[in-house]
């Protein structure tokens, strides 16, 4: 069996109307940056509208990533946020899985063309190594023909 930490108590956080957010635990409000500072550390988070019920995790942590962009002046790449309007009717969760998907299968081809070439490289080795055997084999017959020709005079 695995030495897992136990798993933190799940957070709830109330959205009222107003977009006022309330942490039910410390009975205050609390920002989204510091929601933010709650994933990082490794808290588990819910939001749910106070007077539906309705779950907005999803909703308020896609706008912790927005702002947490916006802040840094750097958002996500256009060719994503294109993607992810192209897509539509799949889930930012979906979008992410094939991303997840690609970029395994994209480092993938990259270590088998790097393998490939080392593997070019190694047959090269081979060949020189071949080529230099075949050298000295010629360098001692020529050696041998002087020393017969020399004896022969």
């Amino acid at each position: 069996m695995g030495t897992e930490a136990p798993l933190s108590p799940m957070k709830l956080i109330k959205r009222y109307q107003n977009r006022k957010l309330y942490d039910t635990e410390t009975s205050r409000y609390i920002t989204l940056a510091e929601i933010a500072q709650l994933i990082r550390e490794g808290k588990e988070i819910r939001v749910v509208d106070k007077n539906s019920g309705e779950d907005l995790t999803s909703l308020t942590l896609s706008q912790i990533i927005f702002e947490n962009g916006r802040k840094r002046r750097q958002p996500l790449p256009i060719a994503a946020l294109r993607k992810i309007i192209q897509e539509g009717g799949k889930s930012i969760a979906e979008i992410i899985d094939l991303g997840r998907v690609g970029f395994p299968r994209k480092i993938d081809e990259q270590l088998n063309e790097i393998m490939s070439r080392i593997t070019g490289i190694r047959k090269l080795e081979e060949e020189v190594y071949a080529l230099g055997k075949k050298v000295k084999n010629i360098e001692r017959t020529l050696k041998n023909l002087q020393a017969q020709s020399r004896a022969g005079e």
